[in-house]
């Protein structure tokens, strides 16, 4: 799943994650506004995304670039989560590393 925040259309999501070499067949669902009612960094908007699929939160693994927006939110309800960034964090490559691990 890509878990952005749903402030625009699936599509542009899409977009953004296909100029990051990210192919849309990597994802299940592209979180967008016309699917979800909270945006990050509310908690509300990652107990959605959990309802929406039926899922625990040791279930799940979270990858974010933004500590105050993506890992802080979704470390306060319980999910497992990782910052990826150049400074301070792990790098793209060891996210892909993770993911390929699971």
């Amino acid at each position: 799943m890509l878990a952005s925040n749903p402030l625009f259309p699936r599509i542009a999501y899409i977009n953004r994650a296909i100029y990051n070499d990210l192919k849309e067949e990597y994802f299940d669902e592209v979180t967008s506004y016309d699917l979800y009612h909270y945006a990050k960094p509310n908690p509300k908007y990652y107990q959605e995304i959990l309802s929406r699929h039926n899922l625990k939160v040791d279930e799940v693994i979270f990858f974010g670039n933004s500590k105050k927006h993506d890992i802080d939110p979704a470390s306060s309800i319980g999910i497992k989560s990782y910052l990826v960034h150049d400074e301070g964090g792990i790098s793209f490559k060891e996210m892909l590393e993770i993911i390929k691990a699971i």
